[in-house]
């Protein structure tokens, strides 16, 4: 009994040990097989950005002949980050989709400044075109995420929308099971430098495993560090001093990725980065440019309070009457809302797109264009409709209302004066091509305006009929007086424009009296309350002015600021001795032009200062509405200088 239960515990014994062996056996060939089928799972993907075609240019031949590589080529889809076009025009949008609709791959796009800048659609051909402006997706359990960076519709910092944020936020967590890792995709880089809200942006995607952060916008491979996320920007279709066209491909391997320069019908060049996944040394001795620095400061003799922050972008100016302000959001709303009360009074949804025109207020009846094709009037207390004037395009520019009379562009080709309280066209301009972005000046019997047609426009205010047009020397439309509202005083106007000149013309004539750039100069500018000085922010902070009462350039003043390098078209306002400016960053500076000296500085947030506001009837008040969907109040009552 005894022998046999010996030879039972051996047979058994010899069987457990036989087990082990193939169980080992069987997990050796599990690992060889999922080291090999990770292997396999390294895969390529192409990475275009800043293509800047037009219709017949070099560039679209380039992209065409790159399509045409990457459809015979290994990469599995193709990511597209922005400046696709020059000026952000239809038929350039439209030329771009035409070749990239030829990848046999997937491809996923978003668009760049050079669309949102100067879109002449108010940015809907983009979202038109390929359904929206941003994307996700995932593969091999990779997830990439693409946003649109602006900056919209004016020449400023990149921001993404308070929406945009959400939605990032909320698609992340969202999929958080279906992926292992992130990968970020904008234009803009993610450093404070581009982006206003890059310390946000950062601060969400590193709560995500997040490897890889690719941008376009500078036009050379560079490596950067954005809060620790590895980002590398892409070269541009074409870079200077190459004749030879090129992209990027980026490699993704279980533990490693790859970034390479690819010319066109070349091989691919040595890897410009080689990094092993989760390996932070790669980032030593790069700064990081995506932190914000805190430089907001208490004021002693002025009061400062934050009157709302929406939950949305604002791009508008705002509009005031009484206890009563105006402003539009990224969601497509009009908004009043009592400032005493610290009530809102209505929200209207006037469009699906942004609302880019700042409204006007006079006598009850708030006035502001929208993306839809309208020019819209409302009555302020309760917010109903009083009339709308439909117009051929989107309408993303400011009116003026003067004598119960509103002097407007309708968005492109013509300019309107409206009866204010019917809505009733009484005269119309037709200019041509060319979209109106600011608002008009009104004033010694003339509306004055500039478009992006490279012309300044002088019209009689009572028959619309044309008095003069001047027209820019320079070539470039991007130079245009587009998004400027110029000044009149002692039977001259002045404007500023991208060109970097300050121009007088003769009232009368539009005779060319002089230009002047001394100073770096660009569609940021006012004028004192007496008229006897045209103010500027140049584009190193400083506030000039300059003598309407004589007929040479005259330099008054030019006040050095705590600004550095700032270049949005936010105006200069002046009340008494007191001039305003405010910068891509959020700051206001204040400065006593008597005697040539800053006065002090804020920072009320960190994205552009839309316009400056003073309201007539209450000049020791002073309003700012933020991009990032902020409004400030600026009590100056113990600090207002008197003529």
């Amino acid at each position: 009994m005894i022998f046999k239960r010996f030879i039972m515990n051996l047979c058994n014994e010899l069987f457990n040990r036989k087990y082990l062996w193939v169980l080992c056996f069987l997990c050796l060939v599990h690992v060889a097989r999922t080291a090999d089928a990770l292997e396999k799972k390294a895969y390529s993907f192409a990475f275009l950005t800043d293509l800047h075609v037009s219709p017949d240019s070099e560039n679209e031949k380039a992209l065409l002949n790159v399509v045409d590589e990457i459809n015979i080529g290994d990469s599995e889809f193709v990511v597209v980050t922005g400046d696709v076009t020059n000026v952000g025009s239809d038929i350039e949008l439209k030329t771009v989709k035409s070749i990239l609709d030829q990848l046999k791959k997937p491809y996923y796009i978003i668009p760049g400044n050079h669309e949102t800048n100067w879109s002449e659609s108010a940015c809907q051909t983009f979202s038109n075109l390929w359904g929206v402006d941003r994307f996700v997706f995932t593969h091999d359990s990779t997830l990439f995420v693409g946003y649109n960076t602006g900056p919209f519709l004016k020449m400023g910092d990149g921001h993404v929308k308070a929406e945009d944020i959400i939605w990032l936020k909320k698609i992340l967590k969202k999929k958080k099971g279906e992926y292992n890792a992130v990968v970020s995709l904008s234009h803009y880089p993610l450093r404070n430098d581009d982006l206003g809200n890059a310390n946000e942006i950062t601060n969400v995607l590193n709560k995500h495993n997040t490897l890889l952060s690719l941008c376009g916008h500078g036009h050379k491979l560079s490596l950067y560090n954005f809060n620790s996320i590895p980002g590398v920007m892409g070269r541009s279709l074409f870079v200077r001093n190459d004749e030879l066209a090129g992209y990027n491909i980026v490699t993704l391997r279980s533990d490693s990725l790859y970034v390479h320069e690819k010319r066109l019908g070349k091989a691919k060049e040595k890897p410009f980065l080689s990094m092993k996944i989760g390996d932070a040394s790669i980032l030593k001795g790069i700064e990081n440019t995506s932190l914000q620095k805190s430089e907001s400061k208490s004021l002693k003799r002025v009061k400062v309070r934050t009157i709302l922050n929406e939950n949305a972008s604002v791009f508008t100016g705002l509009a005031k009457e009484g206890d009563l302000v105006f402003y539009g959001t990224s969601k497509g709303e009009l908004i009043g809302y009592n400032i005493r009360k610290k009530k809102y009074l209505w929200r209207n949804k006037i469009s699906k797109g942004s609302v880019f025109s700042s409204p006007v207020v006079s006598n009850g009846i708030v006035v502001v264009g929208s993306v839809e094709n309208k020019i819209l009037a409302f009555d302020a207390t309760s917010g109903k409709l009083i009339w709308e004037v439909k117009t051929s395009v989107p309408v993303i520019n400011k009116g003026v209302i003067q004598d119960s009379n509103l002097y407007m562009g309708a968005g492109n080709f013509d300019f309107l004066k409206i009866c204010l309280k019917t809505g009733k066209v009484l005269w119309k301009y037709y200019k041509g091509e060319g979209y109106f972005q600011a608002a008009p000046t009104v004033g010694e019997g003339k509306v004055i305006f500039g478009a992006w047609d490279k012309c300044l426009y002088c019209l009689d205010a009572n028959t619309g009929e044309e008095i003069w047009k001047w027209r820019n020397p320079k070539s470039v439309t991007l130079y245009s007086p587009g998004n400027v509202t110029p000044v009149i005083s002692h039977g001259k106007a002045y404007f500023v424009a991208p060109d970097r000149f300050l121009t007088a013309l003769d009232l009368e004539s539009g005779k060319q009296l002089w230009r002047n750039n001394d100073h770096r100069v660009r569609e940021s500018m006012g004028i004192s309350k007496d008229g006897s000085t045209v103010l500027m922010k140049t584009m190193d902070g400083q506030l000039l002015g300059v003598m309407t009462a004589v007929d040479e350039y005259t330099e008054k003043f030019c006040i050095e600021s705590v600004l550095e390098y700032d270049h949005i078209p936010c105006n200069v306002a002046s009340v008494g001795n007191m001039g305003f400016i405010g910068s891509r960053k959020g700051i206001v500076v204040a400065f006593d032009m008597k005697r040539g000296k800053v006065l002090w500085h804020y920072k009320g947030g960190n994205s552009s200062i839309n316009e400056i506001l003073i309201d007539e009837n209450a000049p020791n008040e002073l309003f700012v509405s933020l991009i990032e969907g902020k409004l400030l109040h600026f009590d100056l009552s113990n600090e207002f200088i008197k003529d």
